[in-house]
């Protein structure tokens, strides 16, 4: 019986105009629920004999709402029970505001979207207005229905969304999301991008560099920088090349990131053209390390570098390369100050020099003769004081040219012609022949008879000491030929000149008168051998304590 008088009450009401309906409804509803404010649209909202709204009413209409819940997105799926009325109020006229909450606590973490950093700051309207709703369906929702737009819905969650007029970068960035490098705290910093993930990783020096460093306003729009794409395939792309392009595009075959200054040794020096400078290597500077000429603490004997000022703080300082003593020691000490070293020296070594024996002839003061045109430079050239480095100085100025000069330590004679010079005796060939020039004659000793024919070393032997006797020598024959003497002392105080001469031993004129046995008639023509000969016990020829009697010859036999 209720139900029909509910029935005939809405027919009733159906008939009333639409300006007296407002006498039963409680009051105006909202603005964009104005299209529904009549009394046959009630149910679209309300069940009949049921106080309040219905939530599956609200969202018959709210399709948008509707669809995020069914996805469990957003606040309202949060809900257990969703009672749309607890929060949203109506039929309190036009301009009443039916999403009322206290912004300033809310927590926005419940939509599903967190507010961090400068997000947290910013009020709600910063971010949803109605130029900012880009969500498909709710737009199609808002234009199906005329509504203004002043809903928490219609927003993506995307920085573009929001943030489009932003944008500083044009169409670099199709294909990435902001978040890739931005966060939420400020546009002017990009804390999430790693550069390592780029084509090109930063190193080095490149590290803790401002991204506008690099990154430079476009020609085109000098609100874009540029940053895709960018051409870095060479260091010449951003750097300007010192070089001028001596050494072509690519940077990287000498320097490394960590310093204009620092090398990439390895590669450097294995691959450098070192003809591209002023100074093209030659012979043993190609074998050369890149350190005994571009390290100022070179440790390379004979090398003493000095270096171009403005080049000292690089990793290859660049030597003073005007001669070759501007890095090699001068082992000549100064002497050869106004010949420069390629007068002599090759690239290709030190030894062996260039100046021969020919231009030692045609260039020097003292041409080589004999056995000097054999000689090593560093025998005459000598000092034996070593050089700062090391090496053996090799001075060339010879203040003494005389033989005393360079042979004083193998002089065999030692002090015993001081006042005479080698060249009295001997010439460059050797020292074992005495030259023609020499006049034994000369000398208090002069050579006759067999004496002629004798070598030095004959009569000149050498001492304990090693030293070859030449002056001070007894001149007595006995001297010399006391082993070979045949009269075993029996003529002590008479000379051999008595019986000899120096042609030979052999007895040539002897005055047998000037004995004690002078020789008389047959004995004139007698040989010496028939009266002097050996005795029984020895081989020495008995001259002295001879018998004189005729018996002590002849025996008994007697002439008749």
């Amino acid at each position: 019986m209720k139900r029909y008088r509910f029935i005939y009450l809405l027919v009733f009401l159906i008939g009333i105009p639409t300006s007296n309906a407002q006498v039963i409804s409680p009051g105006e509803l909202i603005l964009d629920h104005e299209p529904w404010d009549a009394l046959e649209n009630c149910t679209s909202c309300h069940e009949l004999g049921t106080r309040g709204v219905a939530p599956d009413k609200c969202l018959s209409c709210h399709t948008p709402l509707r669809d995020r819940i069914d996805l469990e997105l957003g606040l309202h799926a949060t809900f257990d029970e969703p009672n749309c009325a607890s929060c949203h109020k109506d039929h309190f006229g036009r301009d009443f505001d039916s999403i009322r909450f206290d912004t300033t606590s809310f927590d926005h973490g419940l939509t599903g979207y967190d507010l961090l950093q400068s997000h947290e700051e910013v009020s709600c309207i910063s971010c949803h207005e109605s130029d900012n709703q880009v969500e498909a369906e709710y737009l199609n929702f808002r234009n199906q229905h005329s509504l203004n737009g002043e809903s928490y819905l219609g927003l993506d969650e995307t920085c573009e969304s929001c943030h489009a007029s932003d944008g500083v970068h044009g169409d670099q960035f199709l294909l990435d999301t902001c978040s890739s490098c931005h966060d939420a705290d400020a546009w002017t910093i990009a804390p999430l991008f790693d550069h390592d993930e780029s084509d090109y990783p930063l190193t080095g020096e490149h590290i803790p560099l401002e991204c506008a460093s690099c990154h430079k306003p476009s020609p085109a729009d000098p609100d874009v920088v540029l940053y895709s794409p960018l051409e870095f395939a060479e260091c010449s792309n951003c750097h300007e090349d010192e070089h001028q392009g001596a050494f072509g595009p690519t940077c990287m075959t000498c320097h490394v990131t960590t310093g204009w200054n620092t090398i990439a040794a390895d590669d450097f020096e294995s691959t450098f053209d070192h003809s591209t400078t002023e100074f093209p290597l030659i012979g043993s500077h190609q074998s050369a390390t890149c350190a005994s000429c571009h390290s100022a603490s070179s440790e390379s004997p004979g090398i003493e570098l000095e270096f171009i000022r403005s080049t000292l703080g690089n990793t290859y300082p660049h030597p003073v390369g005007d001669t070759c003593q501007n890095c090699h020691e001068d082992a000549h000490v100064g002497t050869t100050e106004e010949t420069s070293c390629a007068s002599c020296h090759t690239e290709f070594g030190w030894d062996p020099s260039e100046f021969d024996v020919f231009r030692h002839q045609d260039e020097t003061d003292y041409p080589l003769e004999g056995a000097h045109m054999a000689v090593l430079c560093s025998q005459c050239h000598n000092t034996g004081t070593p050089t700062a480095s090391g090496y053996t100085s090799l001075p060339f100025e010879v203040l003494d040219q005389t033989c005393e000069g360079c042979h004083s330590t193998d002089n065999p004679h030692e002090e015993q012609f001081s006042s005479s010079t080698c060249a009295s005796c001997h010439d460059t060939n050797a020292w074992e022949e005495v030259t023609d020039t020499f006049d034994h004659n000369t000398t208090l000793f002069p050579l006759t008879g067999s004496h002629t024919l004798a070598s030095c070393a004959s009569c000149h032997t050498p001492v304990e000491t090693g030293s070859v006797l030449f002056e001070d020598l007894s001149s007595t024959c006995i001297s010399c030929h006391e082993p070979d003497n045949p009269h075993l002392d029996q003529f002590d105080d008479t000379t051999c000149a008595t019986c000899h001469d120096d042609v030979s031993f052999r007895i040539s004129v002897f005055d047998h008168e000037s004995t004690s046995w002078p020789l008389d008639g047959a004995h004139e023509k007698v040989v010496c051998t028939s009266c002097h000969f050996p005795t029984l016990d020895t081989e020495v020829v008995q001259f002295r304590g001879i018998g004189t009697l005729c018996e002590d010859c002849h025996g008994g036999n007697k002439t008749p």
